[in-house]
């Protein structure tokens, strides 16, 4: 159970990684 917490964590991190970074890409493509 313990890793499976850990894939579930690190899985919504990277999710949250992939969102940061296409803003980061829409922005610089705006500008």
């Amino acid at each position: 159970m313990g890793i499976e917490c850990i894939d579930e964590t690190e899985q919504l991190r990277s999710e949250e990684d992939i969102k940061e970074a296409k803003q980061a890409v829409e922005s610089t493509m705006l500008k």
